[in-house]
């Protein structure tokens, strides 16, 4: 029986050892995993660092990039911009000029009988039908009144627009419609033979082409965008087709909204 005592009792100890040896491999195990799977999620979340590393760095020139594109798009609109808008004020003033020239021809074509007459120097040769005469003539002697505004400020017509002097300043000759001052009186002088009706237009040709030194305002040779009255009352035609009759008020406005018709003026025995 002692014998089958000790038989047993050894049968529990090696059982004892066999389930610790199971456990102590089983905790060996479960760490080993443990390490395994930490070792496994290192892992991944340093390839995500590496992955989001290189997405960044591919990233940044693809930014640069765009900024400079976006930068070179910028530029290139804005010369585009300034490039189409001297194109177009180009072509308007051509515009302008074609139909105002147009309109010259359609008058003188209407006008077959101008009244002509011998040229008194060649300096100064007739414009628009308008000659230069050596002395004022006192015949047809009348006088309008013009008065300019531009971008809503007065634009004076200059002095001595249509007379013509040498370089002592001494008088050439004079053009039949002139100024004396900065007044905006036109000054209508011609020959008793010449009963043409002037026009603001033929005056804006003798100023633009011999006086256009003293100070000539571009947009005069635009035929739109103006707002004509002539004394007091909307004129609905253009600026060359103006009637320069005696004693006209006569007002132009362009870009200017505040403007408003003149109605009166001190002729002082003009």
């Amino acid at each position: 029986m002692d014998k089958s005592k000790s038989s047993q009792r050894s049968k529990s100890v090696d059982m004892d050892k066999n389930r610790a040896g199971k456990n102590t491999v089983s905790s060996c195990a479960t760490s080993t995993s443990v390490a395994t799977i930490a070792r496994r999620v290192s892992s991944k979340q340093h390839n995500k660092a590496q992955i989001k590393n290189t997405i960044k760095r591919n990233h940044r020139p693809s930014e640069r990039q765009a900024r400079s594109f976006a930068q070179h798009h910028a530029r290139r609109n804005k010369m585009f911009t300034w490039t189409t808008v001297v194109l177009l004020i180009a072509v308007l003033s051509g515009l302008g000029y074609w139909l105002r020239q147009a309109h010259i021809s359609s008058t003188h074509a209407a006008n077959s009988s101008w009244y002509q007459e011998s040229i008194y120097t060649s300096l100064y040769p007739p414009i628009d039908h308008v000659y230069c005469d050596p002395l004022e003539d006192q015949v047809t002697h009348i006088h309008a009144h013009v008065s300019i505004y531009i971008n809503g400020e007065r634009s004076l017509i200059p002095q001595f627009v249509g007379i013509a002097q040498d370089n002592a300043g001494d008088v050439t000759c004079y053009y039949w419609l002139h100024t004396h001052d900065a007044s905006g009186v036109i000054h209508i002088e011609s020959p008793a033979s010449a009963r043409e009706t002037f026009t603001f237009g033929q005056f804006v040709d003798v100023w633009q082409q011999e006086f256009s030194t003293l100070g000539f305002p571009s947009q005069l040779l635009l035929q739109s965008g103006w707002t004509i009255w002539i004394n007091g009352h909307r004129y609905p035609e253009t600026l060359t087709s103006i009637p320069l009759a005696r004693h006209s008020l006569i007002r132009l406005a362009y870009n200017s909204p505040d403007v408003k018709p003149d109605t009166t003026y001190a002729w002082n025995g003009l």
